[in-house]
């Protein structure tokens, strides 16, 4: 596998009869985030979300329930961190999941998905800035990419040295 997972890779996991994956178009967001991750280059990452087809080939795996904060991770353990739709199955707790994300990675990558009128799941719905403003408490992305019919939203959160 090349470094960063490419469209080819992508398509043989999913062949891999990787459930998650199945019949699904998350291609078109996943690649804007290794666009951003091509960017940032990171050495070392750390991705939540991924479910078995990291996104960079050296990434390490978020093995924990996110939910239990603090995280066993030191601060700026990791160049970067992805959670891919994952910030909003943390509900109650994803204001101290966001601060962890931020915490332990010197950028921090999410995915959401935005403005979600009908859908199945109650956490996918109603997510716009407001409630992006109250997950992040207000904390501002350098970048804000939203992606496809059936919205997502990408993230790009530069964190401060501590």
């Amino acid at each position: 596998m090349s470094k960063f997972l490419n469209k080819k890779e992508f398509d043989n996991k999913i062949k891999q009869n990787i459930e998650y994956w199945k019949n699904s178009k998350r291609w078109k967001y996943i690649r804007v985030v290794i666009d951003e991750l091509r960017k940032i280059n990171p050495e070392t990452s750390l991705e939540i979300g991924t479910e078995g087809i990291p996104l960079i080939s050296t990434s390490d795996i978020f093995p924990y329930d996110a939910m239990q904060t603090p995280w066993s991770y030191k601060t700026r353990q990791y160049d970067c961190l992805v959670a891919l739709q994952v910030l909003e199955h943390l509900q109650p707790k994803t204001k101290e999941a966001f601060q962890e994300m931020c915490r332990v990675a010197e950028y921090t990558i999410i995915s959401l998905p935005y403005k979600w009128k009908r859908t199945k799941l109650k956490s996918h719905k109603g997510i716009d800035d407001k409630v992006i403003k109250k997950w992040t408490s207000g904390k501002k992305p350098y970048k804000k990419i939203i992606v496809g019919k059936k919205r997502r939203i990408i993230l790009c959160y530069k964190n401060k040295s501590l």
